[in-house]
């Protein structure tokens, strides 16, 4: 049973086009927004109306020079192949026409919107893109990491988190450690037990060569 100041959560309301549907224009945006759903790992809902034009260029062109690794693309180039991430401004209609079609479950939406979608790029070094730009700017809405639904303090705590470079950098000194510990034992015990014979064959009148 649900109580009555509990949010409930609901999928959007399907979207029928009548006579007067969207253009071919439209509908390309459609499926490239929800391709662009299906291969993201991270999909981000912000309202962007507090930015400049100018801003909101810059913060695009940050976007797409991540690279997979988190880091700017080779010579700054925007991102090939995939790489990097994009921050497209789209109509909430649209939003949910792609939504649906990508069977991807959204709250509904209010206002102006913009998507950031971050393919091969590190999901993590994105939203912290965003975020920084955003400052006092920008409002999160909600987002989608890994299938996850998230709300707007979901995203933030992403946010602060270091990139995935540095954890999986953090998590090989953790691997690693131990075992270089063990050696460096290893190697002790195996310098003191050769003394050890050393000494006793020098007092049999003998000797010992490791």
């Amino acid at each position: 049973m649900v109580k009555e100041d509990q949010p409930k959560v609901a999928g959007p309301s399907p979207v029928v086009l009548g006579t007067n549907g969207p253009r071919a224009q439209k509908i390309q945006q459609v499926e490239k927004l929800a391709e662009g759903f299906k291969e993201s790992q991270a999909i981000i809902f912000s309202d962007y109306s507090g930015l400049s034009v100018l801003e909101m260029t810059d913060l695009r062109k940050r976007l797409s020079q991540l690279a997979a690794t988190g880091g700017p693309s080779p010579r700054g180039e925007a991102g090939r192949h995939g790489r990097g991430a994009e921050l497209k401004v789209v109509k909430n209609t649209l939003i949910k026409l792609a939504a649906q079609k990508s069977k991807l479950s959204l709250p509904d939406l209010t206002g102006p919107t913009a998507v950031l979608l971050s393919k091969k790029a590190d999901p993590i070094e994105s939203i912290k893109t965003l975020v920084s730009a955003f400052k006092e700017k920008g409002t999160v809405k909600f987002g989608v990491f890994e299938g996850d639904l998230l709300a707007t303090e979901g995203v933030l705590e992403l946010a602060h988190l270091p990139a995935r470079a540095v954890l999986e950098g953090r998590l090989v000194t953790v691997l690693v450690s131990p075992i270089t510990k063990f050696a460096l034992i290893l190697k002790g015990t195996q310098r003191s037990l050769v003394t050890v014979l050393t000494e006793v064959g020098r007092v049999r009148g003998g000797g010992f060569s490791g």
